[in-house]
């Protein structure tokens, strides 16, 4: 009776073993599917920011050190240089000058209203 029993067992985990690699075999079908639709949008991004460069320094005469100027103020935005745009950005008080998260609409330390809207929202 017992080998009746192993030899059921050793089906059943033969069963889940076929059903487990087939899951894989597929989560990695989509995995694959989407690094190659992220890989075409960097490719996209990466041209579209390259024409608008290059437009703005021959349109406007732009240095490639102001472009590294700016692209270093706007990541240290966050506070933190990491060549990273930080999830959560923050806003500067008009009135005291300090920095809030955008989740707030008012300033924590004076009051003051924020003004104005981020074009370009992260959240």
């Amino acid at each position: 009776m017992n080998f009746l029993w192993d030899l059921y067992q050793q089906g059943q985990i033969n069963e889940l073993r076929a059903s487990s690699e087939a899951t894989r075999a597929q989560e990695n079908r989509q995995v694959s599917t989407e690094v190659k639709r992220l890989h075409d949008r960097i490719d996209t991004l990466t041209l579209t920011n390259l024409a608008l460069w290059t437009l703005l320094r021959e349109k406007l005469g732009m240095s490639d050190e102001e472009l590294e100027a700016r692209i270093r103020q706007l990541d240290l935005a966050d506070g933190n240089l990491n060549g990273k745009v930080s999830a959560t950005r923050v806003w500067n008080c008009e009135g005291c000058k300090r920095a809030n998260s955008t989740r707030h609409l008012q300033c924590l330390y004076c009051g003051a209203e924020k003004k104005g809207g981020n074009p370009f929202p992260l959240r």
